[in-house]
């Protein structure tokens, strides 16, 4: 059984914003007209200078949850991995894998249908 890594806050690291531009970039070119809402940057490496957990946290705005269901398997060919976590209200993603996790693709807390 494989652990989850441990995670670290760490001082703001100036590459975030990058990082989040370049995965913006692909999940855009990859899910294109799934995305009605656009491609956010979220959470705390989105806040220039806050001391953060170094996972890149991304919020993307679809018609529904039921009409994005495709996207699971084109976001797995990303190397995101599904977390079937309260399937009927979100869809959540991590990468690389649930225990050392780079990027989480997901709905804000209070969201029901439309994010991914």
């Amino acid at each position: 059984m494989m652990s989850d890594e441990q995670i670290y806050l760490r001082a703001y690291d100036p590459r975030w914003p990058a990082l989040f531009q370049r995965e913006a970039g692909t999940l855009a070119t990859t899910l294109g007209s799934y995305i009605t809402g656009g491609v956010h940057h979220v959470g705390s490496t989105a806040v220039p200078g806050l001391a953060a957990k170094p996972i890149i946290d991304i919020m993307i705005g679809v018609r529904s949850l039921g009409s994005s269901r495709p996207c699971i398997d084109m976001l797995a060919e990303l190397g995101y991995c599904y977390a079937p976590h309260r399937q009927d209200v979100m869809h959540w993603f991590c990468k690389p894998s649930p225990a050392r996790r780079t990027h989480h693709l997901h709905p804000p807390h209070g969201h029901e249908n439309g994010l991914l």
